[in-house]
């Protein structure tokens, strides 16, 4: 496959040959292949065009509308070449769907609601650490597992991870830690803390 040499301007964008030797050598015609941080559609648009199922994710819009664009016209052209294509939808996690983890019977009284709430964030924390096969951890205010020996924090379910939120955790390093604490993240909803870098931003950064 040719590689793609016009940039949609997109940061975090890969040329479409090196995603096509990934898919190539991983999968096979008709297989499925799943990017939960599409960015720019670069695995998608390789994806379509070998002949691969996809499903793609990301929480930011700009990226789901650039990834959709993309995929609009890798179609298009595919059209103009005689060949096969597969339609897509987009699907959105509406309130609907996070109502199963934060929605609670008004009916019941306030001491039994906020059982309900807690019962429900609870199985909802359990969830992740467990996609995420991390162990839980107790004694922490901001974190809730561990995994290789880092810290993991979960982000609540129907809020995107904020800067109030990193500073928390942040402080807490700061009062559990001695030196100086490097951190990365792991996801837009769940971050793991250890000795490496801090990188909620793309940007390298020191926790003295």
């Amino acid at each position: 496959m040719s590689s793609e040499r016009r940039s949609i301007n997109y940061p975090t964008q890969k040329p479409e040959y090196l995603l096509s030797l990934i898919v190539e050598s991983s999968s096979n015609p008709n297989d499925i292949v799943a990017d939960f941080f599409s960015g720019s559609g670069t695995t998608a648009a390789v994806a379509e065009k070998l002949g691969r199922k996809w499903i793609m994710s990301d929480l930011g819009k700009f990226a789901i509308h650039t990834t959709r664009k993309r995929i609009i016209g890798v179609q298009r052209g595919l059209k103009d070449d005689g060949k096969d294509y597969r339609a897509f939808e987009i699907l959105n996690l509406g309130k609907y769907e996070r109502q199963h983890y934060i929605g609670v019977n008004p009916n019941l009284r306030e001491e039994e609601q906020r059982k309900q709430i807690e019962e429900k964030e609870a199985a909802f924390l359990d969830l992740i650490l467990r996609a995420y096969r991390a162990e839980k951890t107790m004694g922490f205010a901001t974190f809730h597992g561990k995994k290789a020996g880092r810290l993991v924090a979960v982000g609540p379910v129907n809020l995107p991870v904020t800067r109030l939120f990193v500073e928390e955790i942040i402080l807490e390093c700061r009062k559990k830690r001695d030196g100086t604490l490097r951190c990365d993240t792991r996801g837009y909803y769940l971050w793991a803390y250890g000795r490496s870098d801090f990188n909620p931003t793309g940007r390298k950064a020191q926790i003295p």
